[in-house]
C-alpha cells in the first residue's frame, strides 16, 4: 500500500485507534470518508463523553512494522442504530517506521511450560513439561510481563495459553529478561509468531482495557 499523505486517503473499514484526554484510548472503523469528513463507528461510551471540537490523537496501523499519526478534531456525534463520530480532516500525517506499543496493566491467569531454546524444533507433550500457573501483569501486542514462582532460565522459551474475552489465544514467547523478588518471578517475554488475527485480539483487549 502506497504511503498515506493525508486522513482524505484513509479507506472505509480502516481501524483507527484514538486517544482522548481524560477517557483513554477507543477503536474507531470507518465507514465513509468524504471530501469534508471522515464519519467513523465507534462504541457509544465513547460518543457519550465526546464533544464538539474535542481534539483526538490518532493512530492508524496499516503495516506490521510501520504506523501513522494525526491530531485531528471532533465535527460532531451521531447516535442512533450506530454510534458514528465526524472527524475533520488532515494533511498532517505522521508515518513511523515502527508500530507504537501500548501497554495495559491487566490480571490474567496464564498456563504454561517452559523450554530450551535448543529444543524450540522439537514436538511438545504435555506429559513430557511441567505445567506452571503465573498471572498475566502488563500486556501489549508485542509483549508482557508475567509473575509465578517458578524460575525458568534465561535462555528458555516459554508455551502457554491465556483468555480474552473468553477467546482462547495459545501463545509462544522468548524470554526476554527475569527478575526475582523472594518467592515471586517476574518475566519479561516478547511474543512469537503471532498471526494477525491474534495480534489484532490482543491489541483490541489493551485498548478496551485502558482506560484513563
Amino acid at each position: 500500500m502506497k504511503k498515506i499523505n493525508s486522513t482524505r486517503e484513509i479507506k472505509e473499514n480502516t481501524l483507527i485507534r484514538v486517544y482522548k484526554k481524560g477517557f483513554g484510548y477507543s477503536l474507531l472503523t470507518t465507514v465513509e470518508n468524504t471530501e469534508f469528513i471522515l464519519i467513523c463507528r465507534c462504541d457509544k461510551i465513547f460518543t457519550d463523553v465526546l464533544q464538539k471540537g474535542d481534539t483526538l490523537e490518532c493512530y492508524l496501523w496499516l503495516h506490521q512494522i510501520s504506523s501513522y499519526e494525526f491530531t485531528t478534531s471532533v465535527v460532531g456525534t451521531m447516535v442512533n442504530d450506530i454510534p458514528l463520530v465526524m472527524l475533520a480532516h488532515t494533511d498532517n500525517v505522521i508515518r513511523n517506521p515502527e508500530r507504537r506499543c501500548l501497554k495495559a496493566e491487566v490480571d490474567i491467569p496464564l498456563t504454561f511450560f517452559t523450554f530450551s531454546v535448543e529444543d524450540s524444533e522439537k514436538n511438545f507433550y504435555t506429559e513430557e513439561t511441567t505445567l506452571v500457573n503465573g498471572t498475566i501483569r502488563e500486556l501489549s501486542d508485542r509483549e508482557a510481563v508475567i509473575t509465578c514462582n517458578f524460575d525458568p532460565g534465561q535462555d528458555y522459551m516459554l508455551k502457554g495459553h491465556m483468555i480474552l474475552d473468553e477467546t482462547r489465544i495459545d501463545i509462544i514467547c522468548k524470554i526476554e529478561s527475569i527478575n526475582r523478588d523472594n518467592n515471586i518471578t517476574r518475566l519479561i517475554v516478547s511474543f512469537v509468531g503471532l498471526n494477525d488475527d491474534e495480534r489484532n485480539r490482543i491489541m483490541n483487549y489493551v485498548f478496551s482495557t485502558y482506560r484513563e
